[in-house]
């Protein structure tokens, strides 16, 4: 059975983040991936055949390195624009500059 390794960083920061849009839509999405596949959440090891990200954070993107190392093939689903932090916070527009190059970084990875 394929083995997917499902990346996300609200799964792993649940606690601090609550509960959100976005983390019901990824635990609806692995529920459902569940019948056809083995979902692993956020596995660090080796032991996984495809990496599915949601998440274009720190933490993901560590994982997700991983996986480049290991050649697996890399799946993005992630939703986050550099819009996503215009106007939210002081000094916010000068940071989406930078958001959206490690942005574009991120999804440069991957495969499809």
């Amino acid at each position: 059975m394929l083995k997917v390794n499902f990346l996300s960083d609200f799964l792993k920061f649940r606690k601090f983040i609550g509960v959100n849009g976005a983390l019901i839509a990824v635990e609806t999405q692995a529920k459902v991936m569940q019948k056809y596949v083995k979902v692993l959440f956020n596995n660090y090891g080796k032991e996984y055949d495809l990496v599915h990200s949601h998440g274009c954070f720190p933490y993901t993107f560590r994982i997700l390195k991983k996986g480049i190392k290991l050649k697996k093939p890399i799946v993005i689903s992630a939703h986050q624009t550099h819009y996503d932090t215009d106007s939210s916070f002081i000094f916010s527009k000068q940071i989406s500059l930078f958001f959206k190059i490690y942005i574009i970084r991120y999804y440069k990875h991957g495969d499809v």
